[in-house]
């Protein structure tokens, strides 16, 4: 007779994790409420006044901004499920 495994308690997402999000949207729907957003791609980064440098790190900005508002939230079951199968092994 083999013992039932008990259930998992569902592990919260850090708040450090979702205070990224949260700031990350906000400051994507800030700039486009203020009209900023359209400054943010990359035509216009390139034809601007700024140096390509300066072009160069506000656009990788922005792209982090991006990654951490919309694919963050979409990738936080893969990371959850990678780290119980961690859990698993011992490691």
């Amino acid at each position: 007779m083999t013992a039932a495994a008990a259930p998992r308690p569902r592990r919260r997402v850090p708040p450090a994790v979702m205070a990224a999000i949260a700031g990350a949207w906000a400051l994507a729907l800030g700039a486009q409420a203020v009209g900023a957003g359209g400054g943010l791609h990359h035509d216009a980064l390139i034809e601007g006044p700024l140096p390509h440098r300066a072009s160069l790190a506000l656009f990788m900005l922005a792209w982090q901004v991006m990654i951490a508002a919309m694919m963050l939230p979409s990738s936080l079951p893969l990371i959850r499920g990678a780290r119980h199968r961690g859990e698993d092994r011992g490691c």
